[in-house]
């Protein structure tokens, strides 16, 4: 492996508005591709109402207090957490015991800039509704979340999970293959949403060429992003991603078929985690799914995990394309040269990120994800 880089500071953003999705989504199975990728264009009046409802988004998200969010300090009724959401339905875990709720109308009426009002993880305060259930009242400020594009609506965002501290990108070597471009998205999200990532690759025991596997995950080990290499055959790296998933709350995420209710069954036993067969999808080998919808499970009093379907493709919320270089660390580093300040980084004039990849500092994986992901975003938020 290549000599072990000097850690590249990221520098603060500015945070923009949230833009339109690549996720590909309908109902229940968040990669089914039918629907109609078509959107009318909005009035100048449309456009102005969603800037001012993704503006509110962005208060909630950075966890600016507002109106309709109160501390737990404040709140009356039963605090808490919802576990898991399926239609109309939310479970939530009250008093340590699982309870269906349903959600007040206030809730669903209000224009938060999301398309569900209510996700896993939140925290909420529930109260008996008179008619032998519970309902949700109010929604607690949230700590973080993690969001995709609105596959029907672009200018809004579908809330993954709320209230985690990390997000854990499992891969896996082989079965389905390690996917770079995959890996970056995912840590772009992570740093978009100023979650600590962590890069887990599966199915350590298929590792066949050891140079090769080395290679392609030095990149990582360069900008100091935490990997964990697994095997579910020899029991390898569990201790270790034990340890980094204590006492925190993450979010899981990766393709179908990687592992992740497998790793969950070694780290939990009892949870009895369904784990699919392996299909193939545009050529590639992916898992079939057997996580349907997003799940808070609980593995002790202070560790919590939020196991998410496998994902076919990951869509970027919230960047256009002048932003995205902020994003790939080494590709910041080196932007800081370019003769242009608009520079995007593809063949202007003295571009010296184009050098740096040229001349080996900067990795032509990297690289070639930061030029497919651009190519995947919007210009502006006047693409709407």
């Amino acid at each position: 492996m290549s000599p072990k880089k000097k850690r590249l500071v990221r520098a603060p953003k500015t945070r923009k508005p949230r833009r339109k999705q690549s996720w590909r989504d309908a109902g229940g199975d968040w990669d089914d591709l039918s629907y109609d990728q078509q959107e009318r264009v909005a009035s100048p009046a449309e456009r102005e109402r969603r800037r001012q409802v993704v503006q509110e988004s962005e208060r909630a998200w950075l966890g600016t207090p507002q109106e309709e969010y109160r501390s737990d300090d404040d709140a009356t009724g039963l605090l808490g957490v919802v576990t898991s959401v399926h239609g109309s339905l939310y479970m939530v875990e009250l008093s340590g015991e699982p309870v269906e709720c349903h959600i007040r109308e206030s809730l669903k009426d209000q224009e938060t800039g999301f398309v569900n009002p209510v996700a896993v993880g939140d925290r909420v305060v529930a109260t008996e509704d008179g008619a032998g259930g519970f309902a949700i009242e109010e929604l607690l400020e949230r700590d973080s979340i993690l969001t995709r594009p609105s596959s029907f609506k672009g200018y809004l965002r579908q809330i993954v999970a709320a209230n985690v501290d990390q997000l854990l990108i499992v891969t896996s070597w082989q079965e389905p293959a390690f996917w770079p471009e995959l890996v970056d998205r995912y840590l772009v999200t992570a740093d978009v949403h100023e979650l600590d990532p962590v890069i887990c690759v599966t199915k350590g025991d298929l590792i066949e060429d050891a140079e090769e596997f080395e290679t392609a995950l030095a990149p990582y080990h360069d900008l100091d992003y935490p990997v964990v290499v697994t095997s579910m055959m020899t029991g390898d790296g569990m201790d270790e991603l034990g340890e980094r998933l204590t006492g925190k709350s993450t979010v899981l995420s990766g393709l179908s078929g990687t592992g992740k209710s497998s790793l969950l069954n070694t780290l939990k036993p009892g949870l009895g985690l369904r784990v699919g067969e392996i299909s193939t999808w545009r050529g590639r080998d992916q898992g079939r799914h057997t996580t349907t919808r997003a799940t808070l499970l609980r593995i002790d009093e202070e560790t919590t995990v939020v196991d998410t379907p496998g994902i076919r493709e990951w869509g970027l919320s919230g960047l256009t394309r002048p932003e995205l270089w902020h994003f790939f660390p080494e590709i910041e580093q080196a932007a800081g040269a370019c003769k242009f300040t608009d520079c995007r980084h593809f063949s202007e004039p003295n571009c010296a990120v184009v050098s740096a990849t040229e001349g080996g500092e900067i990795d032509g994986e990297r690289y070639y994800s930061y030029t497919v992901i651009y190519e995947s975003l919007p210009e502006s938020i006047a693409t709407w």
